[in-house]
């Protein structure tokens, strides 16, 4: 049995297509509407990447901020030792 009919499958392929994008925007504009952004505001839009910019750049100062006071705590506990050690040494 064949089917003599339109071809069907071009048109079921372009609605699968469409329902998908429609619910990958619909996906989206929740996602962000839960963030606070509405993504139809160009503005918002621009602040909400401002403040990821910015939150990244806070994000390795602080990074670059622990690593120091971990040096620092390590070089202060060698000198600790060390000048008990010499303390210890001398007689003190």
């Amino acid at each position: 049995m064949t089917y003599t009919g339109a071809e069907r499958r071009k048109e079921s392929a372009e609605f699968c297509e469409d329902v998908a994008r429609r619910a990958s925007e619909m996906t989206l504009e929740k996602t962000f509407a839960i963030l606070g952004v509405d993504i139809h505001d160009p503005q918002q839009v621009a602040d909400f990447q401002d403040s990821l910019r910015y939150l990244a750049r806070l994000k390795k100062i602080s990074d670059h901020g622990i690593l120091a006071l971990v040096a620092a705590l390590s070089v202060g506990l060698v000198g600790v030792i060390f000048l008990g050690f010499i303390t210890k040494v001398k007689g003190g």
